[in-house]
């Protein structure tokens, strides 16, 4: 697994709109399925070294897997 940092959409950029200076959350769906991707990878880590919570962390596989679409191609 790659050492990059998960992030959770606080973590993630917000940029200012040019004519009101309001500023919005710029993140496109291939940037959060890939986010997807990372956190069902970390999770399935989880699970297989912390038997003791693995249905709690397949439960949140399960939602992140069926919220994006998440194929195991997806996971390769």
């Amino acid at each position: 697994m790659k050492s990059e940092k998960l992030k959770t959409l606080k973590d993630l950029e917000y940029i200012p709109l040019v004519e009101s200076g309001i500023p919005y959350l710029d993140v496109s769906s291939k940037h959060l399925r890939e986010e997807a991707i990372k956190w069902v990878k970390f999770q399935q880590d989880i699970q297989i070294h912390n038997p003791n919570y693995a249905n709690e962390y397949r439960l949140n596989i399960q939602w992140i897997k069926n919220f994006f679409n998440l194929t195991a191609e997806d996971l390769k």
